[in-house]
């Protein structure tokens, strides 16, 4: 199914919302989450090395039905804490 791309403000809260949204089921999908590792600015195609000093603060957020919108995920997910940003990624065509 889709993925999506969820920021938030601190890791702690990250870290929180992978904890409790885990297998949470959205219109019969499980979401499967972890924190993102790739970086928007590499232009290598290799994955960059993961430096652990930073903080991780993106998450990837896996199997999102097509048929959920940016303000579910905001709303789902920003109890968890302040989001910085919310991205589902689009196709050619405009859907999700």
């Amino acid at each position: 199914m889709g993925f999506g791309f969820v920021e938030f403000a601190s890791e702690e809260e990250a870290l929180q919302s992978i904890k409790t949204l885990q297998g949470k089921l959205v219109d019969g999908h499980s979401l499967e989450i972890k924190l993102s590792t790739k970086s928007l600015s590499s232009s290598s195609s290799k994955a960059p090395p993961i430096d652990k000093s930073s903080k991780n603060t993106k998450i990837m957020v896996r199997n999102v039905p097509f048929e959920a919108t940016r303000t579910e995920l905001l709303q789902l997910f920003g109890s968890f804490g302040q989001l910085k940003k919310v991205r589902l990624p689009k196709k050619f065509d405009g859907t999700h």
